[in-house]
């Protein structure tokens, strides 16, 4: 179906071919339909919303609030008469029990369909409208092209006019002006991309405003949010919140929230898999330290898009391979100290493309050689500390690449200085290259150990009070016994 944009923008939409209607109409008239409330009829249509994402796609139906409103709805054994132009007899459906939802400022009423109303065919969304329902991207419904067309019961005849869109109301975001040409019964009709998308719903016809003639629709992401909310967060996952939050003795307040702390409440295994089935879908954070946790097999479950933050601390888990099937795409830093994790190969599959910290200190890791393979390209902080033995960590230390880094003045203690050989000779600082002693590492809170590097050798001195910070070249932060190395 080919439309001349430009006669359209001319303002001048009787020039597309009558053909060029007539395919349209045969195209969509398996999803619009014909609403008879009494005696009234009026236009309503068959569309497919994300629910809460796109791998769950809802059939509804979408007409107007000041067609049919929450009176109506909540009255017992309503029932609607729909029309369908290719169908000979009316479909009547029986409005209760359904999801739905209603709203008069928006002037839109959106009613779930079941299987057995057995509607053939729906329309899709634009892909604008889905994305901010999925993302909430600040409802921006600009478009470049503003070419569009309405599909309408006008005056009870199903037909097709063209337009733009004209404007969108500042205070109003959700409402905008269109040139489509409407008739009696065309309310409810939606308003389509000139990809056959939908993107709005027609709700007012021809009113005057700055001496011009302009229709008025809603664009439809701003509705169909607040349906997901009213039917899927606030019903299925409150009711399980609140079953959550009675049986753990919590008070989470809602499926909204963007920072869970559980620091000590020790909801186990079980808890976990009752935290995961309900959806927080605005979750940046999520601290379980201290949960008795010891199996996290039930992350795989998690649809945590947004979460940036998970510590989960002080329990008492020893596996992690289930991290290669976890997806957090958003996912900054994972805090796993002091757990019972010894093998950490899995970390070479993991895909967590953002991660920026990983703590793994206070475990029982003696293999770091996979640290060679990981692909955190934005990997800055990784911590080892209490792992390794002290005669290790010459071993791995000759892993990271040395130098004589002219910025090692860059001390966040100002304790730490770069020494000449003569210097360091001096303090008693003792070479970890090419040395047979065995230095003893001390991991007491008030004891550290002071390295430092000097003419690619690595020098070590005891020292007290706090972290040593030593500028080095390697791509990312190393915490190995209380000695941090800083890129």
């Amino acid at each position: 179906m080919e439309v001349n944009k430009e006669s359209i923008l001319s303002g001048f939409p009787s020039v597309v071919s009558y053909e060029c209607s007539k395919k349209l109409i045969e195209q969509m008239e398996k999803n619009i339909c014909k609403i008879k409330i009494g005696k009234e009829l009026v236009t309503g249509f068959f569309c497919k919303i994300p629910f809460p994402n796109k791998n769950n796609m809802l059939p509804v139906f979408i007409t107007n609030n000041h067609i049919i409103n929450g009176d109506f709805l909540n009255k017992k054994n309503m029932k609607i008469e729909i029309n369908i132009k290719e169908e000979k007899k009316a479909k009547v459906i029986n409005l209760n029990d359904r999801m739905n939802y209603t709203n008069e400022e928006y002037d839109i009423t959106i009613i779930e369909i079941k299987e057995k109303d057995n509607i053939k065919s729906y329309l899709n969304l634009d892909n604008k409208i889905i994305d901010d329902i999925i993302n909430n991207d600040n409802n921006n419904n600009e478009y470049e092209d503003k070419t569009m067309y309405i599909i309408q019961y006008a005056k009870g005849e199903l037909s097709v006019s063209y337009g733009i869109l004209d404007s969108i109301y500042k205070e109003q975001q959700y409402n905008f002006n269109h040139k489509c040409s409407t008739e009696g019964g065309s309310s409810g009709s939606p308003i389509l991309t000139l990809n056959n998308k939908v993107i709005g719903v027609h709700k007012e016809g021809s009113f005057k405003k700055f001496n011009k003639n302009y229709n008025k629709g809603i664009f439809l992401n701003y509705p169909i949010k607040e349906f997901i909310k009213l039917n899927y967060y606030d019903n299925k996952y409150e009711k399980l919140l609140k079953q959550f939050n009675k049986k753990y003795n919590l008070d989470i307040k809602d499926t909204r929230v963007d920072k869970i702390y559980l620091p000590g409440k020790k909801i186990g295994n079980k808890g976990l898999k009752d935290l995961i089935k309900i959806q927080f879908i605005k979750l940046k954070e999520l601290n379980l330290y201290n949960g008795n946790i010891s199996d996290i097999k039930a992350l795989e479950d998690a649809k945590f898009d947004k979460l940036k933050i998970l510590h989960l601390g002080f329990n008492k888990i020893s596996n992690i391979d289930i991290l290669e099937k976890v997806n957090f795409p958003e996912l900054k830093e994972l805090n796993l100290k002091s757990n019972n994790i010894s093998d950490i190969k899995v970390l070479e599959k993991v895909k967590f493309e953002k991660l920026e910290k990983l703590n793994l200190e206070d475990n029982k890791i003696s293999d770091f050689s996979i640290l060679n393979k990981v692909n955190f390209k934005n990997l800055k902080e990784l911590k080892l500390g209490k792992n390794i033995k002290s005669e290790d960590i010459q071993r791995y230390l000759n892993h990271i690449k040395k130098t004589n880094d002219p910025n090692c003045n860059e001390k966040l203690d100002n304790k730490t200085k770069v020494l000449s050989e003569k210097q360091a000779e001096k303090e008693e600082y003792h070479s970890l290259e090419n040395s047979e002693e065995n230095f003893s590492i001390d991991n007491s809170d008030d004891i550290q150990n002071e390295i430092n590097p000097i003419n690619n050798k690595i020098y070590i001195k005891n020292c007290y009070k706090g972290f040593v910070y030593i500028k080095k070249i390697p791509p990312i932060q190393i915490y190995i016994n209380h000695i941090r190395l800083l890129h």
